[in-house]
């Protein structure tokens, strides 16, 4: 079984900033220490490579160390934190740069990392900057705030790579918002944290009592009570 869980709102919330609670990053933990397969997948970048400042996931994510990561919202995956694979073509890398110098003659802020552009709080800004990205990029949005990316990327291809690698296994999906749809997609059961949005509840299994981070714990309690499946039925 593996777990692959949304960062923002999901496992940290936004009125901590984002930077994620010890006991939530300790329940994590342990339960990848009894053998559990956890991923955290992220629209967060890896690496800071231009724009304005914003902290990175390893910068919010503290103590937290789970079996791998699926970061930049598919662009890149990191599996048992030693293999890496960079999933963005070399095309897409270039035409990130075409799209940052065309954001900065609109005077819109952003933030870019290896393989994603991430710029806050826009969806007022929505028709102009779908006009900049044009056919050769998409913009997936997490609430209110859009992802800049490759159309060949998304959270469902980051999690193939990762099925590809370990062997296809019963998956998990638990998330928030917008871009976690392509992750509902791929997994077994899908899950939303109680502060989800609407179209997140409606296509999960299994709608939490608990918002990000302890909704997270609640879903740990659930898998190690052997209790997922029948609560995936309806019976929860």
């Amino acid at each position: 079984m593996i777990v692959f869980s949304d960062y923002d709102r999901t496992l940290a919330m936004q009125e901590d900033g984002f930077r994620i609670r010890d006991e939530v990053a300790d329940r994590v933990n342990d339960f990848v220490k009894k053998g559990g397969k956890f991923f955290v997948v992220t629209g967060r970048e890896k690496k800071y490579t231009g724009g304005i400042r914003r902290k990175t996931i390893y910068e919010l994510s503290g103590r937290l160390s789970p079996s791998g990561w699926v970061l930049e919202n598919g662009g890149i995956v990191l599996i048992n934190n030693k293999k890496e694979i960079v999933l963005a073509d070399k095309d897409w890398i270039n035409r990130m740069e075409e799209i940052s110098v065309k954001l900065d003659k609109v005077k819109i802020e952003y933030t870019k990392g290896e393989t994603i552009i991430f710029v806050d709080n826009s969806y007022d800004k929505k028709d102009l900057l779908e006009k900049i990205v044009g056919k050769e990029g998409k913009i997936e949005w997490n609430t209110k705030d859009a992802m800049i990316l490759s159309p060949k990327i998304d959270k469902g291809v980051g999690i193939d790579e990762v099925l590809n690698v370990l062997g296809k296994d019963i998956s998990i999906g638990i998330g928030d918002a917008q871009n976690d749809i392509p992750l509902f997609k791929k997994v077994n059961i899908k899950v939303a944290v109680s502060n989800a949005l609407p179209c997140i509840k409606e296509m999960a299994n299994i709608v939490l009592k608990n918002p990000a981070g302890y909704g997270l714990m609640e879903l740990l309690d659930l898998i190690e009570g052997n209790k997922i499946e029948e609560y995936s039925k309806g019976m929860y």
